[in-house]
């Protein structure tokens, strides 16, 4: 039986991956990586590359960093999607929060609060488009 970390993490990032198929994403997952890279998406003319986040687990400015790098490497766009309000429910079980994504846009400084590492809110193009 699989370690129930293990499961949350995966149920977010095909959760992720399922919002991105329906914007027009080819997607994968790096299932079980521990790489900093947990998912890649693209669609003509825009690549993803995406480290998933939930609760109250946060990155830290090497993986923010090493994502940003490496995304640069391959022309790829960093994003951070995250769900800041998840949070246990009754009987223990995760209340898994609204899906908020972040496209890093420079490098974090480990002595800067995480909340003033650059970056802007990420809105796919059609999500973008019918607004």
């Amino acid at each position: 039986m699989p370690n129930p970390n293990y499961r949350t993490g995966d149920e977010r990032e095909k959760r992720v991956c399922d919002m991105l198929r329906r914007d027009g994403y080819f997607c994968g997952q790096a299932r079980g990586s521990k790489g900093v890279v947990d998912i890649f998406a693209c669609k003509p003319r825009q690549t993803l590359f995406l480290q998933v986040k939930g609760g109250a687990k946060t990155i830290s400015s090497s993986e923010w960093n090493l994502l940003h790098e490496i995304a640069a490497l391959y022309g790829a766009l960093p994003i951070l999607a995250d769900f800041p309000e998840a949070r246990r429910g009754p009987g223990g079980g995760s209340i898994v929060g609204e899906l908020r994504m972040r496209h890093i846009t420079g490098r974090a400084t480990p002595s800067t609060p995480s909340d003033r590492w650059p970056s802007r809110p990420f809105i796919t193009d059609v999500i973008a488009a019918a607004l």
